[in-house]
């Protein structure tokens, strides 16, 4: 079983994980990558997103533009 399925699964605890993403840049050709944690709130099917608690708010990180997920152990 995968990481992202694992978590899934978990989604009523609100898990802590640790995701890693690119953040395309919207002047130009690129971007850059960002790892951020957080507790995972829902996984929007509809927007193909994940929705993710932090510090700073939340944040939508598409599913096309995750490149690790990690579960945290809290």
């Amino acid at each position: 079983m995968d990481a992202y399925t694992e978590l899934r699964e978990k989604l009523t605890e609100r898990p802590g994980v640790c995701v890693t993403y690119f953040e395309p840049d919207t002047k130009k050709a690129g971007g850059r990558y960002l790892r951020v944690v957080g507790e995972m709130c829902r996984v929007n099917e509809d927007e193909r997103c994940m929705e993710l608690a932090t510090g700073g708010g939340l944040i939508k990180i598409p599913f096309r533009f995750i490149v690790d997920l990690n579960d945290v152990e809290g």
